[in-house]
Order: C-alpha cells, then structure tokens, then sequence
C-alpha cells in the first residue's frame, strides 16, 4: 500500500469508522477497518475502476457529477452531503460521492419512505 493510498484511506474511514492515532499507523488495522468499511458500503474502495459502467459516470462522483446524475441543481447536492447519513467523503474541502453507496442510499431513502406511508396510513385509521 503506498502511503497516498494509506492517506486516502485514513481519511475515507475516519468518515465512517473512529480510528485513533495508533489504529491509523498498523496497516493491518487499516486493512480490517478498510473492510469493514466495504462490506457497510457494499463496494470495493480501492479496487474499482474509475468508470466502470457505460452511463457516463464515474465510480465516485464530484458534486457536480453527482448533481446531474441525480438531476437535481449543484447547491441541492452540496446540502445532501452534509446530511447525516449521507454517503459522502469529505476530502480536505473537495467532497465525492461512490456511486454505489449513493444507490444504496436511494434505496434506503425509498424504503423509508415507504414504511412512513404505511405508519400514516395506520395512524389515520385509528383516528376514524
């Protein structure tokens, strides 16, 4: 692992996981915590290829990149990724976004999104 690679790392598991000092010098911890990070994620971090799909988006998206691939407008996007919860990697003050993990998040959102439905439905039946 070269030590860009090693630094890219700390900071993408610093987003997800609390690693100390020590934690972030032993590579075989920042290889378990690489993983844990992974399997959360559902993707590979480090191994996927840059555009590895013939929509015409990157593995992991800018703001901008993210905002037309949503369609939605670029300062919608940049509030997105300051919710909780949100897939986003804040690198220094550049912030990406993997397109995997984003999907995963739609489905999440659309599955709550469901189950609220169905808890107002269940409330305003109780009311009549």
């Amino acid at each position: 692992m070269t030590e860009q690679e090693k630094d890219l790392l700390i900071q993408l598991l610093t987003k997800f996981t609390s690693l100390t000092s020590q934690e972030q010098q032993n590579e075989n911890l920042l290889l378990q915590a690489k993983a844990d990070v992974e399997k959360q994620l559902g993707t590979d971090l480090m191994d996927t290829k840059i555009d590895d799909s013939s929509d015409g988006f990157p593995t992991v998206m800018t703001m901008p990149q993210m905002a037309k691939f949503l369609q939605i407008g670029i300062s919608k996007a940049y509030e997105m990724s300051h919710w909780v919860g949100f897939p986003a990697v804040h690198i220094g003050r550049q912030v990406r976004v993997p397109k995997k993990a984003l999907l995963k998040w739609l489905e999440q959102q659309k599955y709550q999104e469901r189950l609220d439905e169905a808890q107002l439905q269940i409330v305003a039946r109780k009311r009549r």
